[in-house]
């Protein structure tokens, strides 16, 4: 158990598990939510239906804001009309098995770099995002910019990770 500072939102969000802190820190990287449910909610369907409840691991709202819960895998299965009803409501449902779990440790291992302590000048940050753009190894921007600017290796690498997560740089393609 602890508290997730959730930087979208402005707040400490409790957690009860290691898998839920990892599930906020992805959900804050992908989704930037507003506003997140911290406590299971539990959807229970009405008479007109044979199916089981299900209580969702997460709840967010995005910008837009859509509201989204996420469920394991077996309760999606076991309540298609009760989810099919939430649909029906623009509730959207996420099931917890499509975010694999070797995304949610790199996530858990950028989310290290999200503190405002890796911002740098912005001379130095606008050098990363202009090397960047060139679509070149991580190692060689990473030179490149301390080649440029005199700064240090593993403060310009810190740099970079918090860039990546503030989404000032992205690293898609095959050439990083």
């Amino acid at each position: 158990q602890g508290r997730w500072y959730l930087t979208s939102a402005d707040r400490h969000i409790e957690y009860g598990s290691i898998r839920e802190r990892d599930l906020l820190m992805w959900v804050e990287y992908e989704v930037a939510p507003t506003e997140i449910c911290h406590s299971p909610v539990s959807i229970l369907p009405g008479s007109y239906s044979s199916e089981p409840g299900a209580t969702s691991i997460l709840g967010y709202r995005d910008r837009s804001d859509q509201l989204t819960l996420v469920f394991d895998e077996p309760s999606i299965s076991r309540c298609p009309e009760t989810f099919a009803r939430l649909a029906g409501v623009g509730v959207r449902v996420e099931p917890i098995g499509s975010v694999r779990p070797t995304v949610l440790a790199q996530v858990a291992w950028l989310a290290a770099y999200r503190a405002e302590r890796y911002v740098m000048n912005q001379s130095t940050e606008a050098l990363l995002r202009q090397f960047a753009s060139h679509r070149i190894k991580v190692s060689a921007l990473v030179d490149r910019v301390v080649t440029s600017s005199g700064g240090g290796k593993a403060e310009i690498l810190a740099n970079v990770y918090s860039q990546g997560w503030r989404r000032l740089l992205t690293f898609e393609g095959p050439h990083h």
